[in-house]
């Protein structure tokens, strides 16, 4: 694995990211276990926030109660 690759790219590579064996290397089925829960929590993150954002921009755009919206920034 390149070790330039920035964050970003490393969550996009999870699913499909290669390493080298050498001879005394780290076990491959750790590994690939590993890299699938990773896999698996950064889409559940990645899905968490993307529907946190669209909740916001509801929030703002004032498809949500506005009335509650009020009260509650009254507090």
């Amino acid at each position: 694995m390149d070790s330039n690759d920035s964050a970003y790219s490393a969550l996009d590579a999870i699913d499909t990211v290669a390493f080298k064996i050498g001879v005394r290397g780290y076990n491959v089925d750790e590994v690939d276990d590993f890299l699938e829960r990773l896999s698996g929590e950064s889409t559940s993150s990645k899905n968490w926030s993307s529907n946190s954002a669209n909740s916001c921009a509801r929030l703002v755009s004032g498809s949500i109660n506005s009335t509650l919206v009020r009260r509650v920034m009254s507090r």
